[in-house]
């Protein structure tokens, strides 16, 4: 276990910096003069010179990645050049939003995921089998925005039962910060339920076919103790795959959530600071997401070596 995670780490390490020098290219990539925006429309070439002075834009470009990087590595990921607040402490500001929505949208999604594939996974070839999978082909296919609309439609729109967006943070009311957050975990988690039920009722159905299944069927074990103790422990390593994948696609599909239900979370973030071209602050956004989908496969990789004792053995 202590190998396999220094082995990760030590890959991890290169892979972040080839991250962090695709993320820092952003400002060559994208159109538009950092200087320009800071120095405003009526500046004359004399100001925008000497703010790019300032910025440290007349620098060699090894020179300024250097200076990033340095920042980065200790927390520091610039200044915003549209409202002067730090990078870091707007990210930090906005991601209890995102996170608190990205948790429970998994959660939602996950325990949803699981019942329904576990059901159709025990009874294949059923009506109950064939309606989890054509309920799942839908929750796959359909966008989040629409479920996302019909959801607000129903029950903020027309029974007035629940807000229609803005967001409330858990220390101020734990009550109102889940009524608030219930609509957009749903319209986020529903692909993810579907996903999961997928995966596990496939994963299951394959499982209980091995010969272990039927070992522990004669030796007189009940159906509850072959699927709860041997079925889904060995199903749950594709399961948690997807799990791991889902999660990374949460941060991107949370942007247009945010956005649809007015959460400030760090999708919202990110779409306002690319409107206004904030070059710093979509540098750090993109860091911050890339760092957490690289710490996310890293814990599901470790997560095999408790689900699958082969891992563990090599």
């Amino acid at each position: 276990m202590t190998g396999m995670l220094v082995r990760r780490l030590a890959g991890a390490v290169p892979l972040l910096a080839i991250i962090t020098l695709i993320v820092f290219s952003l400002v060559l990539i994208v159109p538009g003069d950092p200087a320009v925006l800071v120095a405003g429309d009526t500046a004359t070439p004399a100001d925008i010179a000497a703010v790019r002075e300032s910025l440290g834009l007349n620098d060699p470009i090894w020179e300024q990645y250097g200076r990033w990087l340095a920042g980065a590595v200790q927390g520091d990921l610039g200044t915003s050049i549209y409202s002067s607040e730090s990078v870091t402490s707007a990210i930090l500001t906005a991601l209890p939003v995102t996170a608190s929505l990205t948790f429970m949208a998994l959660l939602v999604g996950t325990v949803t995921g699981l019942i329904a594939g576990v059901i159709a996974g025990i009874r294949p070839d059923t009506w109950i089998d064939r309606l989890v999978t054509t309920v799942t082909s839908v929750g796959v296919a359909v966008p989040h925005f629409w479920i996302a609309m019909v959801l607000l439609a129903i029950f903020s729109f027309r029974y007035d039962w629940l807000p229609f967006g803005g967001y409330v943070p858990f220390t101020e009311s734990p009550y109102e910060w889940f009524r608030h957050l219930i609509l957009p975990a749903l319209a986020l988690g529903a692909s993810v339920a579907a996903e999961i039920a997928r995966q596990s009722r496939a994963s299951l159905t394959t499982a209980l076919t091995q010969d272990y299944i039927r070992t522990a069927e004669a030796n007189g074990l009940s159906r509850f103790d072959i699927v709860a103790r041997h079925a889904m422990k060995n199903a749950a390593v594709p399961v948690v795959t997807v799990l791991g994948l889902q999660f990374n696609r949460l941060f991107g599909s949370a942007v247009v959530i945010e956005q649809v239900f007015s959460l400030p979370g760090i999708g919202r973030l990110s779409l306002q600071s690319v409107f206004v071209r904030d070059f710093p602050m979509i540098q750090g956004i993109v860091l911050f997401a890339a760092v957490t989908v690289v710490l996310t496969s890293l814990l599901v990789d470790l997560s095999y070596t408790y689900l699958n004792p082969r891992v563990r053995q090599a």
